[in-house]
């Protein structure tokens, strides 16, 4: 038999193992359900910033192929500066943050935006016109034939590297609409106060997958704690294990998304 000296001192390990325990699986709990839960009810939260520094501080350092942005010059457009997006709570993310090189254009009656989906494919250009109420139409270099219509928000696609002819593109579509605007296409807070406008209710809308993401997290992190009742009867590991379990599991799959 240990002596009382013992068992105090396994009691005090125990409890503070289920504790840690305990905690880990609450820290795993929120992390996967929060964002999710909080996109599909539609409670995201967006903030946009510009940094409209000289072009060479602000394109310094970067990523984008060499040749795009004397081709963008020859058609006529401007460096302006970055735009930056961050997304609290997007679907499985905690945060996505956006930074957009925005090239604008009084002649074309348009922005050029540069930008790269975080971790996803190759770069992305979209010729975006503004109008004096903040409504905007884009047509961008990828997903041909998808066409987003939102209440003054027009996004068309076509899979397309030529610049020239993407810019076409959107001349045309400006023309068939019969579309016509007179503001500055030379000062990046027009383009701001558009995706300000625009994206917090798209964002909002996009959010159906959100809820089925929530319901499958919720019922990876559920199901190995309703086994192990099942199995082993209720004591006091039980839950905690299963979850810390689960989620350990769901991180290895799906890795970080902070």
């Amino acid at each position: 038999m240990l002596p009382p000296i013992a068992l105090d001192t396994a009691f005090v390990l125990l409890t503070i193992f289920l504790v840690s325990m305990w905690c880990l699986a609450i820290v795993l709990a929120v992390y996967f359900l929060v964002p999710p839960l909080a996109h599909g009810l539609g409670l995201c939260l967006y903030r946009s910033v510009i940094e409209n520094d000289p072009p060479e501080v602000v394109f310094r350092g970067d990523d984008v192929p060499p040749d795009v942005y004397p081709r963008l010059e020859a058609l006529g457009f401007r460096p302006l500066g970055n735009h930056w997006e961050t997304v609290w709570f997007l679907s499985k993310r905690w945060r996505w943050l956006s930074r957009s090189r925005v090239f604008g254009s009084s002649a074309h009656r348009c922005f050029a935006s540069l930008y790269y989906f975080p971790g996803i494919g190759p770069l992305r250009i979209a010729f975006i016109t503004c109008f004096e109420n903040d409504d905007l139409l884009a047509t961008r270099n990828y997903g041909t034939g998808q066409v987003v219509a939102q209440r003054g928000y027009t996004i068309g696609g076509y899979d397309s590297e030529d610049l020239a002819g993407l810019l076409a593109s959107h001349r045309q579509a400006l023309a068939e609409q019969e579309l016509q605007t007179r503001v500055d296409h030379e000062d990046i807070r027009v383009l701001q106060a558009a995706e300000r406008k625009h994206s917090p209710r798209i964002l909002r809308v996009i959010n159906r997958g959100s809820l089925l993401l929530f319901g499958t997290r919720l019922a990876a992190l559920g199901l190995p704690p309703v086994f192990l009742l099942m199995t082993s009867g209720y004591d006091s590991w039980t839950i905690p294990l299963g979850l810390t379990a689960a989620g350990l599991a769901l991180l290895c799959v799906e890795g970080l998304n902070l």
